[in-house]
């Protein structure tokens, strides 16, 4: 029942494994690809949970195991909301490195003539964006920042290769009427000072839509649970966004803040 990851009412699949390293990261338990225990829990206790109900199994860790054709029986429990384009969305971590597996269900959702949607970075190589694209009917890329020493030294960002990906996507998306949509998430003395940035490589791309957020502490208490220490981000304030937002729209690209 997710109204804000594309279009319509839509299923979303959260894959795990990141190789980012975003400070703000609000799904910290989907970076691994394994399974996460719980801080109240020791990894020495985990295996005990796989022979165990569901119900606890899913007390005690992040994540769980699917072939294809579980997700799909699943994800076909809501076929009869996907009216009006809506759909699936496959999000994570990042859910590109899990292509081939995409793959393979999408290939079963387009026999069904279902929406497909990806929340992504684009930080793999470009072999995986390729092998799923056109499945794909709408994009949500992420903006981390245009700085190349701190997209390497924060986020554990390729610039060139996100560029790269970035390039394909928009030289393929209209003749193919797919959507694309950038998503930067602000913070503070990290990643607020790259407008114009954004602006012109929008404008080299051919790209129109954008939206923006500030950053937020959603992510605090998994970080909790996991026992990882966490580090609190200021909001920023509506007035500062919708300044931001002006930028945009004077150079003719549509933006829209989206709420915490």
């Amino acid at each position: 029942m997710c109204f804000n990851d594309g279009p319509g009412i839509r299923t979303t699949l959260f894959l795990k494994g990141c190789p980012l390293t975003c400070p703000w990261c609000c799904n910290i338990e989907n970076t691994d690809i394994g399974l996460k225990v719980l801080n109240r829990i020791d990894a020495e206790n985990a295996n005990k949970f796989n022979n165990n109900s569901n119900e606890d199994f899913d007390k005690n860790l992040y994540g769980d195991y699917y072939t294809e054709d579980e997700l799909i029986s699943i994800i076909l429990k809501d076929k009869n909301y996907f009216l009006n384009d809506g759909g699936v969305t496959f999000s994570g971590g990042e859910p590109l490195l899990h292509d081939e597996f995409i793959k393979k269900i999408c290939e079963k959702l387009k026999e069904l003539n279902i929406n497909i949607a990806i929340e992504t970075s684009l930080c793999v190589s470009s072999d995986k964006l390729k092998k799923v694209y056109k499945y794909i009917d709408f994009f949500y890329v992420d903006i981390k920042t245009l700085d190349k020493n701190k997209s390497k030294e924060i986020f554990n960002v390729d610039l060139d290769l996100y560029k790269e990906n970035l390039s394909y996507l928009s030289k393929n998306i209209k003749k193919d009427n797919k959507k694309l949509v950038l998503r930067w998430t602000i913070a503070k003395n990290i990643n607020d000072e790259i407008v114009e940035d954004i602006i012109e490589l929008m404008k080299n791309n051919g790209l129109n839509e954008i939206e923006i957020c500030s950053v937020h502490n959603l992510g605090k208490t998994k970080y909790e649970k996991l026992g990882i220490e966490y580090k609190e981000f200021d909001i920023i304030d509506f007035e500062t966004l919708n300044s931001i937002k002006n930028k945009f729209e004077n150079e003719e690209i549509h933006c829209k803040i989206n709420k915490i």
